[in-house]
């Protein structure tokens, strides 16, 4: 439990008992970092749940929030076992610890739609232990079997003389106890909290603007700084008039930066703006590449006519191609910015003796770790003050601006909120990698018979870490098509096409290109073969049941195959991504070059729904980024740097041009998969499907905008 999680707890109503053991509060300061060791669930039970003297249960989330709600859906998941009353809870987000490691990933982060399938086991082990010793503390108190009584709605209750106590009234001594290693856990008809859709439990605050980001703290002798850094990876500073700068109001200091991507120059003042007023009066220049969006593509194309590097694959497939049709394409995808709507920020405090960072990042765990390692601190003396996140999407995994706002502490010795402005944010980005593939299906009468893809690309796993994949493949590149879902035999191969574009994590990674081109090639095989592209897909889908559930689901709810007017026309994709089975119908119209998306249905298998209506949230919210990237997602380059630099020209779905989206939540009973990122895998393809079937050619380039295709007003 870090200090920000202990001052609120106590700012809330006086003393608070953690239960599973006393924690005196002075510990509580420490307890964070690598001095934690990896322990059971029920150990770890003290740094996840505390009551206080108001009877409010206060939840520690391990994972940090960046708007996918897992502040809620976790809390849902301790409250099933913990029998709480959901109006007395409070949640608070953990700090850096080895305490709040997600157990799957062995880290503590937010990524790969892991927060709650990861976490799910171990909160409902803490629930139901934090319950038992409650149970066990009421009966010593009332002097009655433990089997006579049950926790309900934030109390303890006698069944035969009406008695009850509140969980505040038991909560110390229940501190004392021994929590069960294997609590007995709920049964799941019916759950009382799981399955229930709840409001999510962050939105009151951020809805009056109590939320506090990075970019909200305030500290004591707190500096702002105003950052410049080279355009490109290997660009370095070419001059700066530091005279014009410092002379600037308010400016203090003039500081060069190491750390991050590129080198690069700050300007320190008392307030944003008189930093930014600094930095551009001191016209910082850097040296540049000679890259362009043209030879960039070029690049990544030729690495089709590469050696590949063998990928995964089942079955026969030259047996497979041997005598069938066969049906080949070309497909590419650009390079995409995260574009998060709250752009990077980060404070840092670094003194002789640690360093305070508030950040909302996707692993606390890293930006300790990196930022202790720079100072040449253990990792126990950097604290993490956890902040929600203005959205993720996977920039926030990587360390450069945390780490850059401790190396400006350091310079200046004071605490220093850095704030990259909307046009640095954009330009210094970690881009969703362009790829391109080659993809070839065979197929015999009206089945699918086998696949065989080519795919090439930079190595998002070897970015900053040269040769670290010593010639094998990069798994998140071929994610998506190795694990294919189609009963056929397959073969993934893929070439490496090193740039000098920074490249990185993007929501759902190697899902968000493979699902197009996967989905894409597969409907053409459809046509080629003359058949329904959903009969098509169910044929090879006969032995994944999941798959078969969701894309049944959306042909009924879709009205797949109904005559619609000319113009207009149904697509269908299907995917597994992250463990749970998406398939989506999009409905379109078109008017010349214009495309207008009338409607999406949607159905995904995630095993059992946390909170549905969260659910819902994310399926649509992934229809939003993808559909916004299908149109227009594309970061130019010029010298090597990026040109877009605002919504202006890296443009987003508005409101007016967004679709109607029907969402199913479909349970076969299956394992527990993620919610965030696989919404956005099968849209793509499934979209450009339906301008196919309404009459236009097959888009097999991203995005549309690229191809002169335009969103109908």
């Amino acid at each position: 439990m870090d200090r920000r999680t202990l001052l609120r707890l106590a700012g809330a109503g006086g003393a608070i008992v953690v239960l599973g053991r006393m924690v005196p509060a002075a510990a509580q300061t420490i307890l964070h970092g690598s001095a934690i060791e990896a322990r059971s669930p029920t150990a770890l039970l003290p740094f996840y749940l505390a009551i206080g003297p108001d009877n409010r249960t206060r939840f520690t989330c391990p994972a940090t929030e960046i708007g996918q709600g897992v502040t809620t859906s976790l809390a849902q998941i301790v409250a099933e076992e913990l029998d709480c009353d959901w109006s007395l809870i409070d949640v608070v987000l953990a700090g850096a610890g080895d305490a709040y490691v997600n157990p799957p990933k062995k880290q503590q982060s937010v990524g790969q739609s892991f927060s709650v399938r990861g976490y799910h086991d171990s909160l409902r082990l803490i629930g139901a232990a934090a319950r038992e010793v409650l149970i066990e503390a009421a009966a010593a108190r009332l002097a009655v079997p433990a089997d006579n009584l049950e926790a309900r709605d934030s109390q303890v209750h006698h069944r035969a003389s009406g008695r009850s106590l509140r969980y505040a009234e038991l909560a110390e001594a229940a501190s004392r106890l021994t929590p069960p290693a294997k609590p007995p856990l709920r049964s799941k008809d019916p759950y009382p909290a799981i399955g229930q859709s709840r409001k999510r439990l962050d939105t009151p605050d951020k809805v009056a603007g109590r939320t506090v980001y990075a970019i909200d703290v305030e500290r004591p002798d707190m500096l702002c700084a105003a950052l410049a850094l080279a355009p490109v990876a290997g660009g370095k500073l070419a001059g700066f008039d530091r005279a014009a700068a410092l002379a600037a109001p308010g400016v203090r200091q003039v500081v060069e930066t190491t750390q991050g991507y590129t080198p690069g120059i700050a300007v320190l003042a008392d307030h944003w703006w008189q930093a930014k007023a600094g930095l551009e009066a001191g016209q910082a220049t850097f040296t540049g590449g000679d890259a362009t969006t043209e030879s960039l593509r070029r690049t990544v194309l030729a690495g089709l006519e590469a050696t590949p590097v063998p990928g995964g694959g089942e079955g026969d497939v030259a047996a497979a191609f041997s005598g069938a049709k066969e049906v080949t394409a070309v497909y590419e995808t650009p390079f995409l910015a995260h574009a998060t709507m709250e752009p990077l920020s980060a404070v840092a405090h670094v003194r002789s003796d640690g360093c305070t960072l508030w950040v909302g990042t996707q692993s606390q765990q890293r930006a300790r770790d990196e930022i202790a390692q720079f100072l040449g601190l253990p990792a126990d003396k950097v604290v993490v003050e956890t902040l929600p996140g203005g959205g993720g999407f996977g920039r926030r995994w990587y360390g450069d601006f945390p780490l850059l706002a401790a190396e400006l502490s350091k310079a200046s010795g004071r605490p220093v909120k850095l704030l990259f402005h909307r046009e640095l944010d954009m330009t210094h980005d970690v881009y969703r990698p362009a790829f391109a593939m080659r993809g070839r299906a065979a197929i015999e009468g009206k089945a699918l018979k086998g696949l065989d893809f080519h795919i090439a690309g930079p190595s998002i796993s070897e970015f900053g870490r040269p040769g670290r994949l010593q010639g094998k493949v990069d798994p998140v590149a071929v994610s998506g098509l190795k694990d294919c879902v189609y009963g056929v035999p397959f073969r993934v191969q893929w070439s490496s096409t090193p740039t000098p574009v920074p490249v990185g994590v993007w929501r759902s990674v190697g899902h968000s290109h493979n699902g197009f081109f996967l989905e894409s090639l597969v409907d053409e095989a459809a046509l080629a073969a003359g058949t329904d592209p959903i009969a098509f897909r169910k044929q090879a889908l006969a032995d994944e049941p999941r798959a078969l559930a969701v894309l049944e689901r959306v042909e009924k709810e879709s009205g797949w195959g109904r005559k619609l007017p000319k113009g207009r026309g149904l697509g269908v994709a299907v995917a597994e991504a992250y463990g749970s089975y998406v398939a989506e119908v999009v409905e379109v119209e078109l008017k010349g070059k214009e495309v207008r998306p009338v409607a999406v249905w949607a159905a995904i298998d995630c095993g059992t729904a946390i909170n549905p209506k969260g659910l819902q949230a994310q399926i649509e919210s992934g229809i939003v980024f993808g559909m916004s990237a299908l149109f227009w997602g594309q970061v130019d380059f010029e010298g090597a740097a990026a040109q877009q630099t605002n919504f202006h020209d890296y443009r987003v779905l508005a409101l007016k041009e967004m679709p109607i989206v029907h969402t199913y939540v479909v349970d076969t009973g299956g394992a527990l998969g993620g919610a965030g990122e696989p919404g956005l895998v099968p849209l793509a393809a499934a979209l450009c499907n339906a301008m196919v079937a309404a009459g236009a050619q097959r888009p097999r380039r991203l995005p549309l905008a690229a191809l002169d295709w335009e969103m109908a007003a």
